[in-house]
């Protein structure tokens, strides 16, 4: 009963604070090639602030979840997003005092480092903000390698750097590209049915 529960309420904050996450991925064009425009960027800029706080507050969530379910300290969980990494933790405590109980291990994914229980979340629950935020930023990256690609002067597009970005006219105000090598097979990630042996303990 308490499980289910619990599983009921994670569910319904999902749905709820992955709505500023649609509301960003819907609504914003991030990365534009017709010149910079200062208004454009203070929209993304808001929409941005507001999706990456409703991926906070998701995380946190599963972080406490986490220390519930496994009866431990959770620390060391990082999400890389285009401000930089961010990082979750709860570590249980008595009157301010943190108590003895282990650390979970954590994995080596595209996107940060998790334990299990947090990676089976971000797979495994559908339409959820981690989900939502990182399969659209795919989506805006590879838009990025075909416009570099289709410039007439003809750039490399292995790698984006901010300096092709300003020769092919490409305005990035987020820094979105700067997960270019993390999310190259998040497709993959996130279609996963089971543990990916590749990616190791840390």
């Amino acid at each position: 009963m308490y499980d289910a529960i619990l599983n009921n309420f994670l569910l319904q904050e999902t749905a709820k604070l992955s709505q500023p996450v649609l509301d960003f991925v819907d609504n914003s064009v991030v990365i534009y090639d017709t010149g910079v425009d200062a208004v454009l960027d203070e929209q993304i800029g808001n929409a941005y602030r507001q999706a990456v706080e409703a991926i906070d507050q998701w995380m946190r969530m599963l972080v406490a979840f986490d220390s519930i379910e496994n009866d431990g300290n959770v620390f060391g969980v990082t999400l890389e997003l285009p401000n930089g990494t961010h990082e979750y933790e709860c570590k249980s405590s008595v009157l301010g005092v943190v108590t003895d109980t282990k650390s979970l291990p954590m994995i080596h994914t595209p996107i940060g480092d998790v334990d299990y229980f947090i990676y089976r979340c971000i797979v495994d629950i559908t339409e959820n903000p981690v989900m939502l935020f990182y399969k659209a930023m795919q989506e805006q990256i590879h838009r990025v390698h075909v416009l570099i690609t289709l410039d007439p002067d003809g750039y490399n597009d292995d790698l984006i750097t901010p300096a092709i970005l300003e020769l092919c006219g490409i305005h990035d105000p987020l820094n979105i590209c700067r997960l270019d090598s993390c999310l190259t097979h998040i497709d993959e990630f996130f279609d996963a049915y089971g543990f990916h042996e590749g990616w190791g303990s840390v």
